[in-house]
Parts: structure tokens; sequence; C-alpha cells
């Protein structure tokens, strides 16, 4: 066979096939774990780089032999062997031989024996072969477990809600729960992901979305309802600060189909909250493509609005969030104008201050919650929908996912002017109502 006929495509390929080549004759090497039938080469015993680099050789040989057209195992035997790619034939162990010769009991004697000893001879080689073989099939199955398992939490993370304390506010005395009882206080609450959720209206939100405990039954959106409790053992009152936060979501290539432009749009262009806070709600919404707030109907449209505008008997900020675009004579004409996202990834953020220590002798399991008397609990409730309205949100982000998190920490002299200074609640006994932020 002409071996100037097989000529590799890539200059690169073939420095590696001779790096394989110079390897497979370099005889230093660690001896190989094979008790028996080890890998030769014209009679010589080769090391275990020996053999990896005979591998790799002869699997990329094949390969560039089969982009040149030479398929037949017979062209590949001889290129392989003039390349010094090949291994010897083993040969059958002799006392199997002699097991095939029937009807000789002397010869099956002397078989058996044979294999006995061998086996006897070889037990050490063996179970060091089979100890270092399992070690690494066990390391390999542990790898790729745990990259599924990084996988599908980073999935995960993707489309889940989740509510924390910090280890200061914990330390402190306060936990969380979805219920007024504190049955299962806990400093982390995840709520179950909303799943293919369609885009809807905010008028499509229940009223009752903030009276019921834990996650709404609803797959239109998401809404969760959680608690808040201080109990310490001083009668000092306490400040924290909350945040709520976006920590993933998709991002969307898209294409302007005038300009030919493309962009990117992530899930939280169209996504709109309602937090609600001793049950008083604040809307928010990210700004417009404008960097203006997103108005529903837009700033400058006078002939359209809501006439029963949503939400409004709870909203903390009426006329900071409600607008009437017209006057009728049966009913005004409204226009929602929801607070801007503080930042890419921050939702919105507040305070919550002189929160008086949980009272035991006071409290009844069984009234509803009253935000003029909270005894050391304060009430939140999180809704989170794609608002089908906003001009961003369009079907290009159907399959999109985002996660988000509340986070609440301790609010002390030392860090009160690292927090941001968001909205401002009133506290209990009488606490200051810090000023609103941006």
């Amino acid at each position: 066979m002409d071996l100037n006929k097989f000529k590799p495509k890539k200059e690169k390929e073939t420095r590696r096939l001779e790096t394989y080549m110079i390897a497979a004759d370099d005889p230093v090497g660690r001896s190989q774990l094979r008790p028996f039938f080890k890998r030769k080469r014209s009679g010589e015993v080769l090391t275990r780089e020996q053999v990896s680099a005979i591998k790799q050789g002869r699997k990329l040989l094949r390969k560039e032999m089969k982009e040149q057209g030479l398929k037949r195992r017979i062209d590949f035997e001889v290129t392989a062997t003039n390349m010094g790619l090949y291994f010897d034939r083993n040969r059958l162990f002799w006392p199997f031989f002699l097991w095939l010769i029937r009807d000789n009991t002397v010869l099956k004697v002397l078989a058996t024996t044979a294999v006995l000893t061998t086996a006897v001879t070889v037990s050490v080689p063996v179970i060091e072969y089979l100890t270092e073989y399992i070690t690494e099939y066990i390391e390999k199955i542990v790898e790729e477990i745990v990259t599924q398992t990084v996988t599908e939490y980073e999935e995960k993370e993707v489309d889940r809600f989740t509510i924390s304390l910090s280890d200061e506010l914990f330390n402190s005395g306060f936990t969380l729960s979805e219920n007024i009882t504190f049955e299962n206080a806990t400093t982390q609450l995840v709520a179950t992901p909303a799943e293919g959720v369609p885009c809807i209206s905010i008028r499509d939100i229940p009223r009752d979305v903030n009276d019921r405990e834990g996650k709404y039954p609803s797959h239109a959106f998401l809404a969760y309802t959680f608690y808040c409790r201080y109990e310490s053992t001083t009668e000092a009152p306490a400040d924290y600060h909350w945040s709520l936060n976006i920590t993933q979501e998709s991002e969307v290539p898209m294409e302007n189909p005038e300009t030919g432009e493309t962009f990117s749009r992530f899930t939280s262009d169209a996504i709109w909250v309602m937090i609600f806070e001793d049950n008083e709600m604040m809307l928010y919404a990210k700004t417009g493509a404008d960097g203006e707030i997103e108005a529903i109907p837009e700033q400058g449209i006078t002939d359209m609005g809501y006439n029963e505008p949503p939400m409004y008997e709870f909203a903390k900020d009426r006329e900071g969030q409600y607008e009437v675009v017209a006057e009728g004579q049966y009913f005004d004409l409204y226009r929602i104008k929801p607070q801007n996202f503080v930042s890419e990834t921050l939702v919105a953020e507040g305070l919550m201050t002189g929160v008086a220590p949980f009272d035991i002798n006071t409290f009844d399991p069984t009234a509803p919650y009253d935000p003029e008397n909270p005894n050391g609990i304060h009430k939140y409730t999180i809704v989170i929908w794609l608002e089908g309205d906003d001009p961003e949100c369009t079907n290009e982000l159907i399959g999109s996912k985002i996660g988000m998190n509340f986070t609440i920490n301790l609010l002390t002299e030392e860090n009160e002017g690292e927090e941001g200074s968001g909205e401002g609640t009133g506290g209990e006994q009488g606490g200051e109502t810090p000023s609103e932020g941006a």
C-alpha cells in the first residue's frame, strides 16, 4: 500500500498523530495493571502510557483514513502497523485449550490445576486492578451526579421564589412562617414555581389575593403570603430592611423587523409586581423602552382607561399610582402608574422600624391579622405576573423564566446608611416613618 496516499487534511491533526507515535515508542512509564494478557508490541510489554497513546493514535488514524475514503480494515491495519500503532495479537491462555480437549481426564485435571495456580498467583494484582477500576468508575459516576445536580439546581433556581432572613435577624429573634400561628417557623420559605403562566391583565388578579396564606392556588400568576415575627426577651424594638431581588432571568434574543437590528429582551421587561405590606399594596414595573414609567394606558391617551381601577381600595399610594384620565357622567377612566424597579435586579425595598417583640399573652391565633395591632408580626404578600397590556409583553417571552428572592436584614446603626431607603413604613409604638426613596 502506498502510504503517501494518506494525507491528513489538517496540519494540527498530523501533529497530534505524530505525538501519539512518539509516545507509543517511549518505554518509560507505569506498568499495566492487567493481571494477564498484558498489551505487547513486537513481544515487548508496553507501559500504560504507551497503550493509551496507541489507542488514541489508532482512533485518530481511523478517522482520518475514513475521511480520505480508505475504509477497508486491512488498509487500516497495514497503515497502523507501519506507523507503530498496533498491539500483538493475544493468544488464548493454554489451560483453556486443554479444557476444550474432551474425553481426556488427565488433561482436564492439569488444566484446572493450571487455572487455579494462575488465579492464586495473580490474585493480588487482580484486586489492585479491580480496586483502581472501581474507584475510577465511582468517581466518574459521582462527577456525573454532581454535574447533573448542579445543572438541575441552576435550572430550578431560575424560576423559584424564596423568602429568607439574614443570620443577624434570626439571631435577634425573627422568624418566618406561611401562617400566622407560626407552627412551622423557619428562616427561609420557598414558593412552588408557577409554570406555563399566560399573559394576563391586572384586572385578572383576584381581590382576595392577600387574604390567603402561603401560595395562592392559581396557575396564571404567582402570589405568596407569609409573616415575619419578632420574639425577644427584651422590650427593645427592632428595625429591619427588606428587598425584593431578581436572582436570575431568561434573556431572549430578538430582531427589529423594520431595521433588522438585534437586541435582547428580559423576562422582567414584562413582569409586574404587587407587594402587600400589612394589607397595603404598592405596584411595581420596569421602566418602559423610553425610560419612563410603564403606565397603562400610555401617557397622552385620554379616551381609554380602567373604569374600575384594579386593587384601588388596597393601594397605599392612590394618588401616586392611580390617575384619572377622563371624568365621565357615570364613572371615571383611570390610568395605572406603577413605581419603577429600583434597578435592573432590585424590584423594590423598604424599611420596617420600631417592631415591638411578640407577646404571647395578647395573641389570638383565631383572629384575623390586624395591622393596627401587629404584636410583633408583619404580613407580606408578593404577587408576580406577566402583564398582557405591557407593550413589551410579546410572544417571544413565552417559555422564559425569572427567579426572585425577598430578603430581610436587620437594620442597625452600623449598616443603616448602607441599606437602600426604599419606601418607608410606619413602625410600631410610634416608630418614625422613614422618608421615601427614589
